[in-house]
């Protein structure tokens, strides 16, 4: 439905994380793979200057985030 509606998926919250930083570290690895296939968001860091990976990898989810972001 996203895409549908063409979502900005860069678009940040307040602490300048996007959606990607949200479903990475919720271990949603297939929606993960649908946001990186667009390449301009899979780097953006939050205001910490965390990526979504680095996120995804704070939960736990280290071996399963980085076969999606490799």
């Amino acid at each position: 439905m996203l895409l549908e509606k063409n979502a900005d998926f860069t678009a940040a919250d307040g602490n300048g994380a996007t959606a990607l930083h949200y479903v990475a570290q919720s271990n949603f690895s297939e929606t993960v793979a649908v946001f990186l296939s667009f390449d301009k968001i899979k780097d953006i860091p939050d205001k910490d200057g965390r990526t979504a990976l680095m996120w995804a990898a704070g939960k736990g989810w280290r071996k399963r985030s980085t076969s999606c972001f490799s």
